[in-house]
């Protein structure tokens, strides 16, 4: 039997099924390309641990909000406490006294102590606290001019230092050690804390600000292997000058 010409019919291809083209749909975002050291570093992976205090991306230390966010159920800072009297036993334990100045004076590598007050109860299973400190115009963790303090945390030596004495209600009394290297100046001051509902940074007052002194009564600082041959130079120019 003859089969029929399909180019007779009506239409140069009516025997052809017509398809209306369906608009493309949109292509997916192309996904971030994740790199071999991602599974070491928790920074670059995206999360961080309880352990990890370094600013976020984009953070500039020092600058903050003076109303901070709170949301229920943060352990929010109340009142800090740095003991900082020339009558108190902080100032006298440094020999720094006689300064006629209302902020903590203080020596490095020399423990004084201080007191946080919080809104709700401290609980030591689900809170954690740290301490920053801030010393000059751009400051940075690696040049130590930016250093965080976990309260409790451990940290190479020498290092700063900083645990907990004793915790009553919403008091927590807190013995801190700076580095005897740390850098002779002006500190700025404030505090850290974390929990289930997030983290709360207390703002940076002037009041709460701290000088850290050259401490010549510290035993690291006397047997410093620099200090040693500055004492040795001076021995031998003396000598020569008989």
């Amino acid at each position: 039997m003859p089969v029929s010409d399909p180019r007779g019919d009506a239409g140069r291809w009516a025997n052809v099924s017509y398809r209306v083209r369906q608009p493309s749909a949109p292509e997916p975002a192309p996904r971030r390309k994740k790199y071999w050291f991602h599974k070491f570093c928790r920074c670059c992976a995206g999360h961080r641990d309880d352990t990890d205090w370094t600013p976020a991306p984009g953070e500039v230390p020092g600058a903050r909000r003076t109303d901070p966010v709170i949301r229920e159920g943060m352990l929010v800072i109340q009142k800090i406490d740095l003991m900082s009297g020339r009558t108190g036993s902080n100032r006298r334990a440094h020999h720094t006294d006689e300064y006629e100045y209302d902020n903590l004076i203080i020596r490095r590598g020399q423990p004084f102590e201080m007191k946080l007050h919080f809104q709700q109860p401290y609980d030591s299973e689900d809170h954690r606290v740290c301490l920053e400190f801030l010393v000059g115009s751009s400051p940075q963790a690696s040049k130590g001019t930016h250093i965080l303090v976990p309260v409790g945390g451990s940290l190479p030596s020498p290092a700063w230092s900083a645990e907990m004495i004793s915790s009553d209600d919403n008091t927590m009394s807190i013995r801190v050690c700076p580095s005897p290297r740390a850098v002779i100046g002006k500190y700025q001051f404030s505090v850290k804390t974390r929990s289930k509902a997030g983290e709360y940074a207390a703002p940076f007052d002037p009041k709460n600000e701290v000088y850290i002194l050259f401490n010549p009564w510290c035993p690291e600082i006397r047997t410093s292997p620099t200090l040693m041959a500055f004492r040795k130079a001076v021995k031998t120019l003396l000598f020569l000058q008989a």
